[in-house]
């Protein structure tokens, strides 16, 4: 991890496609998308990484609505810079958060997974998964 200040420009990013656009409610997008709104609250305060799907369907849904373009900039902008620069977590998306959204889940998730630490591990399957049965499945292996 670098020197990113906090919140990171990911989770700012974020935080305006998710709350500016006001296409839903917090309580809404986590119905929606299938995760607990505190996961959420975990994306936009740099405590995990949503799945690089769930970005995509994210961005996808905005993109088709009208009234959301500012947010929608913003977020491209920053997913063209490094993702080192952008995220605490910018060594999973590397190189670029766009490339992140990119990606097919099921080829690349399991490959950046090798390179990384356990505790980063941890960090990045937690925005996902229980973090109890990680920790499990860690000290299994």
């Amino acid at each position: 991890m670098s020197n990113i200040t906090s919140p990171s420009p990911f989770a700012v990013a974020l935080k305006k496609l998710l709350d500016e656009t006001q296409y839903f409610s917090r309580p809404q997008w986590a119905r929606f998308l299938s995760v607990p709104e505190e996961k959420i609250e975990d994306w936009v305060s740099d405590r995990a990484l949503p799945v690089s799907h769930i970005m995509k369907v994210i961005v996808e849904i905005l993109e088709a609505t009208t009234g959301t373009k500012k947010a929608l900039k913003d977020f491209e902008e920053m997913s063209s810079m490094s993702s080192t620069e952008v995220s605490p977590f910018g060594e999973f998306m590397s190189p670029t958060v766009q490339e992140y959204l990119n990606v097919s889940l099921f080829v690349s998730y399991p490959e950046r997974l090798r390179t990384l630490s356990p505790e980063q591990k941890v960090r990045v399957l937690g925005g996902s998964w229980d973090p109890d049965a990680i920790e499990t499945y860690l000290k299994s292996r």
